[in-house]
């Protein structure tokens, strides 16, 4: 079973975790989706602290919402946009970018 290693931003702020693959952050749309670009911002030293640790995927599960968002961390630091934003050093990936799932859409079967 893989070991569950917690992410810090570079002031040491617990950000989320990584288990396996994947890097976990849980956050709420509200209060932290960007509007100008619309999509998530991450923290740079965060994304390759999570990929040293053994993610290869983000995935942001918002607690407002119930909605999930998934992308490559690869995807994120090629198609990311740089912002600093009062949060250290962050990159931006457009919300077209990522894999959205949605609780309350109805499923096609």
């Amino acid at each position: 079973m893989a070991e569950r290693i917690d992410i810090r931003r570079e002031d040491g702020k617990v950000i989320g975790h990584v288990d396996g693959s994947v890097f976990y952050k849980t956050l709420t749309e509200k209060d932290h989706m960007l509007e100008k670009p619309p999509g998530w911002a991450c923290d740079i030293v965060a994304l390759h602290a999570a990929r040293q640790a053994g993610a290869t995927h983000l995935t942001i599960t918002a607690t407002d919402t119930g909605r999930t968002y998934t992308a490559s961390i690869d995807s994120i630091l090629r198609w990311g946009r740089f912002i600093a934003r009062h949060h250290g050093d962050q990159l931006v990936l457009v919300l077209s970018r990522w894999t959205i799932v949605d609780p309350n859409q109805p499923r096609l079967i």
